[in-house]
């Protein structure tokens, strides 16, 4: 039979595809636990508090980052909660995003942010304005709010390439790596 050392092989081939231990999965869960909503007016250092797009928790504190282009900016605060329930939301700090040298001219829709301690820095995502022909980007930010460094992208990503993003549509979520070496970076 001519076939039979190719029987053989493919057996021999999907039988080392086996998983050979068992694959565990924690259960993980996620419930809606409140939501609050700040008065219209609320301000903190005469700054409207809004646009609010992304939380990060690191510390004991609170990090949130404004997609407001015009004025780019991220706040410390404290979420009291009791009994399960959203109790109250104090906003202590505002951070002005200072866009120098060759940041200066970044079009700043942030989306997301994280901090890291040990760097003392934030990491931002923002979409950019594709239909204005400004890049999204993945920003490092001091504690102070200037900007340190950006991470390079795809060119799929840039506003002029040829297989450019739908405009509003880029960097929305981030979220550290498991083992605290990298992000992960989703689009809308």
């Amino acid at each position: 039979m001519k076939n039979t050392p190719f029987v053989y092989f493919l057996i021999l081939l999907l039988s080392s595809c086996a998983v050979t231990r068992k694959i565990e999965n924690d259960s993980v869960e996620i419930r809606f636990l409140d939501e609050f909503v700040l008065p219209a007016d609320s301000q903190l250092d005469n700054t409207v508090i809004g646009g609010l797009s992304g939380i990060d928790y690191k510390e004991g504190k609170y990090f949130l980052v404004s997609d407001q282009a015009s004025n780019p900016r991220i706040y410390t605060a404290d979420i009291q909660i009791k009994n399960k329930k959203i109790d109250q939301v104090t906003f202590n700090q505002l951070i002005t995003i200072k866009k120098t040298g060759d940041f200066s001219k970044d079009y700043l829709d942030l989306e997301a942010i994280r901090f890291d301690p040990l760097r003392e820095e934030f990491i931002v995502t923002s979409e950019g304005k594709i239909d204005a022909g400004k890049d999204p980007g993945i920003y490092t930010l001091s504690i102070l709010g200037e900007t340190r460094s950006s991470f390079s992208i795809p060119e799929y990503f840039n506003a002029a390439g040829t297989q450019k993003p739908r405009d509003n549509g880029v960097f929305e979520g981030l979220s550290e790596s498991f083992d605290n070496q990298g992000y992960w970076v989703a689009t809308e």
